[in-house]
């Protein structure tokens, strides 16, 4: 049995959008629209997690947005699927999955892509990628196109003991990617913390090519006394 909450909610331009919420018979919410212009519509797991979330513009080809999430409830993988399955189908797929995480393992992604839904979307489907709480992603083949440049570098004046034993609960990778100019590429960053779990360093690469390198030193009360920005490139650093 199916019951639903309608709100009203007041946008800032003085217009009106109607939020409808869609439940099961134990209040666990599994549908939201959002009805402005364009409705959105997204539908959550029987964790109470939105999978699949899709606006107005993404309904016109057929488009979803999916998250996939770690064992902790954690956003892991997020991407953008094609598919002409029915409401009642995806309601279904989403609802009954009875797998609730993906898992790390040695590819590419860091993760398994099989167990929740989507199942198996492909790794060109997948928008950003997130890791947590230590570093064995950056041992896995193929996860940047030039690992090395990402590992950690002391900087003279700031602290150089980065915590590479795990700092639980906190980001320490993201992969997300660039839709920019030319073929989409992968933008990758690497944060580090101290033994405190404050921030270190963090490694990007730079859309336009090269890494930034940014490294603090934070006071013991959390502060961030100095940040050195270090840009390099091919043919030099500055």
């Amino acid at each position: 049995m199916r019951s639903y909450f309608l709100q009203v909610a007041t946008e800032y331009d003085g217009s009106y959008c109607y939020i409808i919420f869609f439940y099961f018979s134990l209040q666990q919410i599994f549908e939201v629209h959002l009805f402005c212009n364009k409705y959105m519509q997204s539908y959550y797991d029987r964790w109470d997690r939105p999978v699949l979330t899709q606006d107005g513009e993404q309904r016109l080809g057929n488009q979803w947005a999916y998250v996939k999430y770690d064992i902790h409830n954690r956003p892991v993988i997020t991407g953008v699927i094609t598919t002409t399955t029915s409401r009642e189908g995806l309601t279904s797929a989403v609802a009954n999955s009875s797998t609730r995480d993906e898992i790390r393992n040695g590819s590419s992604t860091g993760y398994t892509m099989n167990r929740t839904y989507p199942v198996s979307p492909g790794e060109a489907s997948i928008l950003t990628i997130t890791y947590y709480d230590n570093y064995t992603f950056r041992t896995n083949t193929g996860w940047s196109n030039n690992n090395g440049v990402y590992a950690f570098s002391p900087e003279p004046g700031y602290p150089d003991q980065p915590n590479l034993n795990g700092v639980k609960g906190l980001v320490t990778g993201h992969k997300s990617r660039n839709f920019g100019p030319g073929s989409p590429q992968w933008i990758y960053s690497v944060t580090y913390y101290d033994q405190e779990y404050r921030p270190l360093q963090q490694v990007t690469r730079h859309p336009i090519g090269g890494t930034t390198r940014s490294t603090y030193k934070v006071s013991y009360a959390g502060e961030t006394e100095k940040t050195l920005d270090r840009y390099t490139y091919t043919w030099g650093t500055t």
